[in-house]
């Protein structure tokens, strides 16, 4: 679930611009609500499917 990693280190990307870019900061936290939501619809639809879908990265 490559995908779901790679999803949230956008969503991360996203936050730290909107904290760092007070001109745009609506536009990133929009952009990162966005990548979240697309992360939880792949989780979830791993689930459906009968999979569990990682959350975190393996140390």
């Amino acid at each position: 679930m490559t995908r779901v990693l790679n999803l949230r280190d956008q969503e991360a990307v996203c936050r730290e611009r909107a904290q760092r870019d007070g001109d745009r900061r609506a536009f990133w936290s929009a952009e990162a609500e966005a990548w979240q939501r697309v992360a939880l619809d792949e989780i979830a639809a791993a689930f459906r499917q009968g999979r569990p879908a990682p959350l975190e990265r393996a140390s």
